[in-house]
């Protein structure tokens, strides 16, 4: 079995950059495992009405407070930031 690390600049952090592709590693159409490997953190499921629409959202475990992936289909579909210290690759 091969186990994948993360490097540390790599992990999801508020200094991780969010784009229109994602945020840090994690890009939008990746897998929930996918997403977690490349946060270097496991995504733990939270509620958020979205439910009977198919929709589910997860934040990463431990943080970065204030980030939480939009999941439709087992797969990221949206990433939402609500902590201002988490900006854009423009600033």
């Amino acid at each position: 079995m091969a186990i994948a690390s993360v490097n540390a600049e790599d992990r999801l952090s508020e200094q991780s950059k969010v784009s229109i592709y994602g945020i840090g590693s994690v890009r939008a159409g990746m897998t929930l495992d996918e997403a977690s490997r490349a946060a270097g953190t496991t995504l733990i499921q939270g509620t958020s009405g979205g439910e009977k629409w198919g929709c589910f959202y997860y934040k990463p475990e431990g943080g970065p407070q204030g980030v939480s992936f939009m999941v439709r289909n087992q797969k990221i579909a949206r990433v939402d930031i609500s902590n201002k210290q988490i900006t854009t690759i423009e600033g």
